[in-house]
């Protein structure tokens, strides 16, 4: 959760932005995601807003993810990733949808985001 809000710190209009490139955390987040339960996701529901609110982050940044040119500015970093990263990466983009997913699945509010069945 501290590495999907570093991400939405540093979209322009969090007010204490520092500019500092986060294509690493969206890689690092498919790492530490990629084979969760539905307590993990209960978990993250239950933990998401502290960690925002103890950085003065607005939820309503999570829609950053959605921003075309907010996701193209965390792109201009990933070949740096792609030289530091063992046994190869996929494309940035599916780093991105699978953020979105989880997203999705932690935060109701977020565009297309899933509630309870």
């Amino acid at each position: 959760l501290e590495k999907l809000r570093a991400i939405c710190q540093q979209h322009s209009d969090y007010p204490y932005r520092l500019s500092k490139n986060r294509s690493r955390d969206f890689f690092d987040i498919h790492m530490l995601t990629a084979d969760i339960d539905a307590d993990f996701i209960g978990r993250c529901r239950r933990h998401l807003k502290g960690v925002f609110h103890a950085k003065e982050v607005p939820m309503s940044l999570l829609t950053a993810l959605w921003d075309d040119g907010f996701i193209d500015e965390m792109r201009r970093g990933f070949d740096q990733v792609r030289d530091t990263v063992r046994g190869g990466t996929f494309d940035f983009d599916i780093y991105v949808e699978h953020l979105r997913f989880l997203v999705q699945d932690i935060y109701p509010e977020a565009p297309g985001g899933r509630v309870d069945d």
